[in-house]
């Protein structure tokens, strides 16, 4: 074998050496595109369901918001019985949705294998099923939320029935 011959070989080998690299690399910034998206949603879920939950786990926030949410802006006008109660209720509830919302996108990226997303969407139809806000909150207000998620507690909810 020429040294030519040689030079040719080892030209192709480096060749597909640095296409192998590439795909490699490509892969990979495929993965940290995927990794960073999934951040970048739980970040928001996280600002969503602390402001929710600062609001429905405080009753002074709660009752400024239920107020102004009412248009009650005159301290002295008595709000009827339970309604900041159910009010933070519904704010709980509406956290909840969005973390359960966070949990299905993180199984669509597959970050959730197939028995950690069943064992939650079983907890789901649990609180779905046993506490009359959840499905109260879901028929007023499924078009807030993404149509797959939504989809999916669909099919949880005709499977209840």
């Amino acid at each position: 074998m020429n040294t030519e011959k040689l030079n040719q070989w080892l030209t192709l080998i480096a060749n597909v050496g640095v296409l192998i690299g590439i795909i490699f690399l490509a892969l990979e910034m495929s993965q940290n595109t995927s990794m960073m998206q999934a951040q970048i949603r739980q970040g928001i879920t996280e600002n969503t369901t602390d402001f929710l939950l600062g609001i429905g786990t405080n009753l002074d926030a709660s009752t400024a918001f239920y107020r102004g949410r009412s248009g009650i802006r005159d301290e002295d006008i008595e709000l009827p019985p339970g309604a900041v109660e159910r009010s933070m209720w519904g704010l709980m509830i509406q956290a909840n949705f969005r973390l359960w919302e966070n949990e299905w996108y993180q199984y669509q990226k597959s970050l959730f294998e197939e028995s950690e997303i069943d064992a939650r969407k079983n907890v789901w139809a649990n609180l779905i099923s046993t506490n009359a806000g959840y499905l109260e909150h879901w028929e007023l207000s499924h078009e807030n939320y993404s149509l797959d998620f939504g989809a999916e507690i669909d099919r949880i909810l005709a499977e209840l029935q």
